[in-house]
């Protein structure tokens, strides 16, 4: 009777072990297996802005941070320096960024005098550099309205006439 005690004891044993195993490795694929962001908002940078008589051209950098591709239908966005807006758009931003990618996007808009102004003083070295605030929103058929802001400085390009960084 002993035996078959002891028995039965070291087969349990042996499946209490076999489920701890189990367990654990089922736990380890679940932790390193690929989680999927969704929702998150792109990373928007302005790239280069330039301008000529009547538009200023921005280009920017678009970064996916999900690991779904967003296709992007609309933006707007606002660049303003000192209080004043320099650009504003709210249109068609046609484009597919990839999972984890990025894409490249420009537009060009009618701006205003007093942008043209502010941008020929840079350009002039009048002023050393202009500080911006560049916010907006992409909206995507995924995940719908995402919104984006940055800061930073505006430098004319050196040899680039009409271009800043």
């Amino acid at each position: 009777m002993k035996q078959l005690a002891m028995k039965q004891l070291a087969t349990m044993n042996k499946k209490l072990q076999l489920t701890g195993l189990l367990v654990i490795v089922i736990l380890s694929l679940v932790a390193c297996g690929d989680h999927l962001i969704r929702g998150v908002p792109p990373v928007v940078r302005m790239n280069e802005l330039s301008h000529d008589a009547k538009t200023v051209t921005v280009q920017m950098t678009l970064r996916n941070r999900n690991g779904v591709e967003m296709d992007v239908e609309h933006m707007t966005f606002r660049l303003s320096s000192d209080g004043d807006d320099l650009l504003v758009y709210n249109g068609p931003a046609v484009t597919n960024i990839t999972p984890n990618g990025t894409e490249n996007w420009s537009v060009d808009i009618e701006a205003p005098e007093a942008t043209h102004k502010k941008l020929i003083m840079l350009e002039n070295e009048e002023v050393k550099s202009l500080f911006y605030t560049f916010k907006g929103t992409i909206t995507s058929t995924e995940a719908g309205n995402l919104d984006f802001d940055y800061e930073g400085y505006l430098y004319p390009v050196p040899g680039r006439p009409g271009r800043f960084r």
